[in-house]
């Protein structure tokens, strides 16, 4: 059985946080969602969806520079990923 996306991606992100991205799996489907919709992602690792991921995340980061953020590495991406989709902060952004 394949690990699960944190179990597969947390250590490596650590060591090589400007590589390398972290995956919650719900929120980064979520995400891709919005930006390459139709792509499909894998419930547990696997390379394909790692990649169509890692995508995910450059994107975020880029949009995130054209608004004048400057995230230090893919960690800073995946916090940003993590805390704007959590109901909470959905709530306060609609507001």
């Amino acid at each position: 059985q394949r690990p699960n996306w944190r179990s597969a991606t947390a250590l490596p992100a650590r060591v090589h946080p400007k590589e390398v991205i972290c995956i919650r799996g719900s929120a980064f489907r979520k995400q891709a969602g919005s930006i390459a919709p139709g792509q499909f992602y894998a419930k547990q690792a696997d390379a394909q969806s790692y990649t169509r991921f890692h995508h995910v995340a450059n994107q975020v980061d880029q949009k995130l520079r054209a608004e004048g953020y400057e995230p230090q590495d893919l960690l800073d991406v995946h916090d940003f990923i993590l805390t704007t989709l959590k109901p909470s902060a959905k709530k306060l952004l609609e507001s």
